[in-house]
């Protein structure tokens, strides 16, 4: 009978010593409160630029050098395993012999005016600028940090950021993998891919289509007001169980829509709310939306149109000609997997797409299933 005891208190003993931290925690509650994860790499565009910077200035400090009276030209240690080449105020770098056959600069790059690097080029260090940085084009960056404007050449491609303190212009057809930041504004040529976009104003190839855009005044709009098939979620905010729901073109519409399926609103319509569907959502050209627009589907935004709101898809995001997204003083954000926007739309605040980002032609828009369509 004692053996059958034992035998039992040691299962039992075996069986619980797993959920004595549990069953502690219950008691105690000693970790009630959430647990505070900061990832300032993923929520700030700026981290690794701005670690950069600190990182050259205090070498500038262990090597005493006067950023206003820099020594000549030299190399030194910049991290364990890694060099720097100085270039104080030389706009034109004198490179290393083996560079002109490897055509790879191996050095973290630091000067302090301005720097005009030649194309055909490969950088596998970061590169620091304290002025105007002009790169030539078919290069491959790993980061570049600079003072005041920060200009590439065509068919680049840059690893890791960019960060500039004035204006950031990318070259046609270059490759931009992780993030571009500026604090003034961003030009990506024709055919460039992006990842992640930061400044107040964030052009695509040129503001010549939007400044033309068409005025989306008129005759005031019709004002639409939801029937009995829709019911209020709150005073302004309606749903459906409508599969399909389209607003007329010319419409005002002063609630918001949440839809269960596709979400079609006609072209110059104004909506002062928010729009949000479960399918793909639509607007034709010209429309104002002053709130948010959210889509679990595809989101197409028709030429002409304005944003104020942040626009976010968990597919694809297609914008055609003309549109502005945000504004410098109201910056949004612009998010999906894939993002296409056609020359000539301009957003103001970040961009984001974590699958594909594309500056297209709008002749040549495309969805990710493949399909090719052009949005008016």
């Amino acid at each position: 009978m004692i053996s059958h005891a034992l035998f039992w208190l040691f299962c039992a003993t075996v069986l619980g010593l797993p959920l004595l931290p549990a069953l502690g925690e219950w008691w105690r509650k000693t970790d009630a409160a959430p647990l505070r994860v900061v990832r300032e790499q993923d929520t700030n565009i700026r981290h690794f630029a701005h670690s950069f910077h600190d990182h050259v200035w205090n070498l500038f400090a262990a090597e005493g050098i006067d950023t206003e009276a820099p020594p000549a030209p030299y190399s030194g240690q910049f991290r364990p395993g890694e060099t720097f080449l100085f270039l104080g105020h030389e706009s034109r770098p004198v490179w290393p012999p083996e560079v002109a056959t490897t055509r790879a600069v191996r050095d973290v790059v630091i000067g302090l005016g301005d720097l005009l690097l030649e194309g055909n080029l490969v950088f596998t260090q970061e590169i620091y600028c304290g002025g105007q940085i002009y790169a030539g084009g078919h290069s491959t960056f790993r980061a570049i940090y600079a003072g005041t404007d920060l200009i590439l050449g065509p068919n680049c491609v840059v690893a890791r950021w960019l960060h500039s303190q004035g204006h950031v212009h990318v070259g046609p057809d270059s490759r931009i993998y992780g993030r571009v930041s500026s604090g003034t504004s961003i030009t990506l040529g024709l055919g460039t891919r992006f990842e992640r976009l930061n400044a107040p104003e964030i052009r695509f190839t040129s503001d010549d289509a939007v400044t033309a855009r068409p005025a989306a005044g008129g005759d005031a709009p019709q004002q639409w007001w939801p029937d009995e098939r829709f019911r209020a979620l709150d005073p302004l905010t309606y749903t459906t169980r409508i599969r399909q729901v389209a607003v007329p073109a010319a419409m005002a519409l002063i609630v918001s829509l949440v839809a269960p399926g596709e979400l079609v609103i006609g072209e110059g319509s104004q909506v002062t709310g928010s729009l949000k569907a479960n399918g793909r959502l639509r607007l034709g050209a010209n429309c104002v939306v002053h709130g948010a627009i959210v889509s679990a589907g595809p989101i197409e935004i028709g030429s002409g149109c304005v944003i104020k709101g942040p626009v976010i898809s968990e597919e694809s995001i297609i914008v055609a000609s003309a549109c502005i997204l945000g504004t410098p003083e109201l910056p949004t954000s612009v998010t999906a997997p894939v993002v296409h926007v056609a020359a000539g739309s301009k957003v103001c605040g970040t961009l984001w797409a974590a699958r594909e980002g594309l500056v297209a032609p709008e002749t040549a828009m495309s969805m990710p299933d493949g399909k090719v369509q052009k949005i008016v």
